[in-house]
């Protein structure tokens, strides 16, 4: 895995194929985008209503939507609406810029890593990271700019690992805390999970002996926000009680195993199975880590960070979402989070893989054909996806129509783009009246 060929100090053009899946997405993105709102985007045009006649509410921004508070995408999607005339199309497109400097911050973690296990960085390794990041799986996340929080909390979770990675060589400067401190707090108030990222932070800083006062400065941050996060906060009313979760534990067992598995397959058999095959897979490697060779265990831990994050996301989904039922947990937006314990265990075989090998002489061979099988799974399951883009895109294509034309919507044009037909109607004419949003 570490032929000389595929540094990834190497020449332009193995950047150009590194970047394939990006340059397919963004033709995708291009292609199948619509430049209409749709459901959750018509809840801004209140806000872009209150900002045109003068009047700032914070309340505006600061309100939950479900379980969240979507504090920094309502800010970033408004801004982008101020200085389009609210241009839909866009939306997509910025989604896709920041997963794109999310993935620039992943290599750098890559590569740092490896370079402190004076390892040369795999191209094929980083191949796949790269296939897995940018799969149009995710296709609802990719073609709707109102998810832009699962691109920001994945672009606020990676700076933070990266900033950890200075934590183990005690490199851990002021600049830098204030750095994870400020990325942390972005990635809270743009998703709720975003909050993990605290407890994962900080038992990394703990583990690694870090500067007393420095811990002491993330953990008040990390109450503060917290505290700031839940005041005036309210459960929705579809949030299942522990109840339910504690009746059916094998219902939330398989909704977190699916949705660990749902980057691999859409199957309904072989989606908990390979969720549970990659827990077991990634719980496996930690603990050998962990007590064989705690130096690279050391070394690994902003990686194991990004798998742990992922598992907690898939059990804090189950346990709010299980409600729905299973079939909920093979949702396209969800793959985004659940694609981080595919990254994170491919970075740890390919990090493990030269003590692997003393014991098992043959784990090279194994190890390719995981990566192998991974891409596969991967590629063929994002393939499956296509057909479903189409059907989207000509599912908004016909809202775009219908509402543009001149008389009211029929009845089921409005409730495809809104599920309240009077407040759809209203936010229409007024979108109509000033000829933003496309109108």
């Amino acid at each position: 895995m570490n032929m000389k060929k595929f540094r990834l100090e190497a020449r332009w053009y193995l950047w150009i194929l590194l970047l394939a899946p990006l340059i397919v997405l963004v033709n995708y993105v291009s292609s199948r985008s619509v430049n209409v709102p749709f459901w959750d985007q018509w809840e801004l045009v209140p806000i872009l209503h209150h900002l045109r006649e003068g009047h700032f509410i914070l309340n505006d921004f600061w309100q939950q939507h479900n379980e969240h508070r979507l504090i920094v995408p309502r800010m970033i999607m408004v801004a982008l609406a101020i200085l389009t005339k609210w241009n839909v199309y866009t939306g997509a497109f910025v989604n896709v810029v920041i997963a794109a400097a999310a993935f620039i911050v992943l290599m750098n973690l890559y590569i740092k890593t490896s370079w402190q296990l004076k390892l040369k960085p795999s191209f094929l390794v980083a191949m796949l990271m790269s296939t897995v990041w940018f799969s149009i799986l995710q296709q609802e996340n990719w073609l709707w700019g109102w998810q832009i929080e699962w691109f920001i909390i994945g672009l606020g979770l990676v700076s933070v690992l990266l900033v950890l990675s200075d934590a183990v060589q005690n490199e851990l400067t002021w600049p830098k805390v204030s750095y994870m401190i400020a990325a942390t707090l972005i990635a809270q108030f743009s998703l709720g999970n975003g909050m993990l990222i605290w407890p994962i932070a900080l038992a990394i800083l703990l583990y690694l002996r870090a500067d007393k006062k420095k811990i002491a400065v993330v953990a008040g941050s990390a109450l503060f926000a917290t505290l700031l996060y839940f005041w005036n906060y309210h459960s929705p009313e579809n949030t299942p009680s522990k109840l339910v979760v504690l009746r059916h534990p094998w219902s939330f067992l398989r909704y977190v195993f699916i949705y660990l598995g749902r980057p691999l397959t859409s199957h309904e058999t072989f989606a908990p199975v390979l969720g549970f095959a990659m827990l077991a897979i990634f719980a496996g490697l930690t603990a050998w880590l962990f007590l064989k060779h705690k130096d690279r265990f050391r070394i690994v831990l902003p990686w194991i960070g990004l798998g742990v994050f992922a598992i907690l996301s898939a059990v804090i989904t189950a346990s709010s979402r299980m409600n729905f039922g299973l079939a909920q947990a093979y949702t396209s937006r969800y793959t985004t989070i659940a694609s981080f314990l595919v990254v994170s265990i491919v970075a740890l075989v390919f990090f493990s893989l030269d003590e692997i090998k003393k014991t098992i002489p043959f784990i090279k061979w194994i190890a390719l054909l995981l990566l192998a099988g991974t891409a596969w799974l991967v590629i063929s399951n994002a393939s499956g996806m296509v057909k479903t883009i189409d059907e989207h895109h000509q599912y908004l294509s016909d809202i775009r129509s219908c509402t543009h034309a001149a008389d009211i919507p029929y009845e089921a044009c409005i409730l495809s783009a809104y599920p309240n037909r009077d407040l759809l109607l209203e936010r229409l004419h007024y979108l109509k009246k000033i000829h933003w949003g496309g109108y």
